[in-house]
């Protein structure tokens, strides 16, 4: 939930100031460098973390994603005519879920590759971390680190395909506007 809620509110925000700037960069630009913020947030978390910091962590992952969801899709839908705006942002909603489907996946493999197998067994039941041994809490801890680890280094290269492949060119005022070059 506090994911979301960073997700949402950055939304709003980043397409508010968008729509009064006219520029796409510079949150294209800082969406990564908050999420990779997020993620090391995240990657620090101990078991003794409280359920307020580990909330306050996900709120900031999340206030990095908000920041790109609209950049990315209004860049796209800015640099394409007219007559191909719905199946430029079809393509680019769809590599957008296969890009979050195989995030997920590596993720949960390295998660499971680092954790013990018994352990693994008795987290798959359903039960609330919470209620987990100590030793588990603790395995479970130490399979999360390289996962957080790897979704700071996945906004880290995003940070640098953003700086290379998204450019500052003014947006249309109108779908009848031609894309810039």
């Amino acid at each position: 939930l506090p994911l979301l809620i960073g997700d949402i509110f950055a939304s709003f925000l980043t397409g508010q100031w968008i729509a009064h700037s006219g520029r796409l960069r510079p949150n294209a630009l800082t969406g990564p460098l908050v999420l990779v913020a997020g993620s090391l947030l995240l990657w620090r978390m101990t078991i003794d973390t409280s359920n307020l910091t580990a909330a306050l962590d996900m709120l900031v992952a999340g206030l990095g994603i908000g920041l790109m969801m609209q950049v990315f899709t209004m860049s796209i839908q800015n640099a394409v005519a007219r007559a191909d705006i719905g199946a430029a942002t079809a393509l680019g909603q769809s590599a957008r879920a296969f890009g979050a489907t195989l995030g997920v996946a590596v993720m949960g493999v390295i998660v499971n590759q680092h954790l013990p197998p018994h352990i693994a067994a008795s987290i798959t039941t359903g039960e609330n971390v919470d209620h987990l041994g100590h030793a588990v809490r603790v395995s479970l801890e130490h399979a999360l680190h390289p996962a957080f680890l790897f979704a700071a280094g996945a906004g880290v290269l995003l940070f640098f395909v953003v700086l290379w492949g998204v450019h500052d060119v003014p947006l249309r005022r109108s779908v009848d506007e031609r894309p810039a070059a």
